[in-house]
């Protein structure tokens, strides 16, 4: 039987306050596992397409090409697996066995809610997945940049897509909020986008522990 899970629902940030309770969080190891993994080499579609008469502040033309560099990010730190990334695939369809990335005004016909910047579906029978599609929340402020969170008129942060996509992509890879199971430590996987905006050592931890290190 494969059963659907829905992980992520990573949130934007409102307050550069918000942003210091996650940046000043100790070092210890605090992962925290979903209870699943692959067992072959995923390829992840990327179908997120070009900003609408726009250059995103790093000089891309592309959601995509923008995006890309997250595959190579994390294969550098997992052994027995290989993640690949090709562009071009039409929308996420619910369960169809296709890892898909796009924007969408919804979670399969569910609502974000206000504060969600992205989600994770994945299918999986006997702790084994079969298919992960990522959801970027159409409603949200992206662009993509380096360096510390920015913000718009309106407090609210402009969600680097890069980083977002890191987060979400460590759902796929098995991977849930270290914050949110009572963990205080310095992490992508944390549940509030930050100015962490690489891997740190507790999501390096978390995903070895499932796929070994290089």
């Amino acid at each position: 039987m494969k059963l659907l899970k829905t992980s992520g629902l990573l949130k934007i940030a409102l307050t550069v306050a918000t942003i210091a309770t996650i940046v000043t969080y100790s070092t210890s190891k605090a992962y925290v596992l979903e209870g699943v993994k692959w067992n072959h080499n995923p390829t992840f579609h990327f179908d997120l397409g070009s900003p609408i008469g726009s250059v995103l502040n790093d000089g891309n033309t592309s959601w995509d090409q923008a995006a890309l560099p997250v595959v190579g990010m994390w294969n550098q730190v997992i052994g027995s697996i290989r993640i690949a990334g090709v562009v071009g695939s039409g929308a996420a369809s619910n369960g169809d066995g296709v890892n898909t990335l796009c924007f969408a005004s919804s979670m399969f016909g569910q609502s974000f809610g206000s504060s969600t910047l992205a989600v994770t579906y994945y299918w999986y029978s006997g702790g084994i997945e079969s298919e992960a599609d990522i959801l970027f929340n159409r409603a949200q402020n992206f662009d993509s940049y380096r360096g510390n969170l920015r913000f718009g008129s309106n407090g609210y942060a402009v969600a680097d897509i890069r980083r977002v996509l890191l987060h979400e992509m460590g759902h796929s890879l098995g991977l849930d909020h270290p914050d949110q199971h009572g963990q205080h430590v310095a992490a992508i996987m944390n549940s509030v986008i930050s100015n962490t905006e690489t891997l740190q050592p507790d999501d390096i931890a978390g995903v070895q522990s499932l796929y070994g290190a290089p």
